[in-house]
């Protein structure tokens, strides 16, 4: 929980207990070094919240929608050489205490839905743990220019939920 929150798990200013962590993906910020270091720590850390993806069938009606009912800047990301993801930056608004605000619209190539990124320190510990716990990995490890290390894991009731170590 961050050093502002109170007591009843939301942040000063209510928007939870995640850690803004859009400076990840351009540089290291002391916060975010801060958060690498909770999230790894052996006792009693938890791994944060750092990034967040949304499947859609079509991804100009999705970004429409969000940007009509939220007010969220999206914009096509030039930089991905997979084209046939449609990719869409999301910037929920400026960096903040308490606030996650990037994430993306991609084009659907399967099943799922909104999917969190867990920021983890030691990439190959966790995803050495995950079938050991009963879980399965369902997308290995990938490098992606400008986000860093990722992959995708099934818990063991079924969920999905990304891993990601900032590069």
């Amino acid at each position: 929980m961050p050093d502002n929150a109170p007591g009843d798990g939301r942040s000063a200013r209510g928007y939870g207990t995640v850690r803004t962590w859009c400076s990840i993906f351009t540089h290291r910020s002391p916060i975010t070094a801060k958060i690498i270091s909770m999230a790894n720590a052996p006792y009693g850390a938890m791994a944060n919240i750092g990034f967040f993806q949304v499947p859609a069938d079509d991804v100009v009606r999705a970004r429409k929608f969000y940007q009509s009912l939220l007010g969220w800047k999206i914009e096509p990301d030039a930089t991905l050489e997979n084209t046939s993801l449609e990719w869409q930056n999301i910037i929920t608004g400026e960096p903040e205490e308490g606030a996650m605000n990037m994430g993306g619209i991609y084009k659907r190539m399967g099943p799922g839905q909104i999917m969190d990124f867990v920021i983890v320190e030691d990439f190959d510990k966790v995803l050495a743990k995950v079938e050991k716990l009963g879980g399965t990995i369902v997308m290995p490890k990938n490098a992606i220019k400008h986000v860093g290390l990722v992959a995708v894991i099934q818990d063991t009731e079924g969920n999905t939920i990304g891993l990601l170590k900032p590069g």
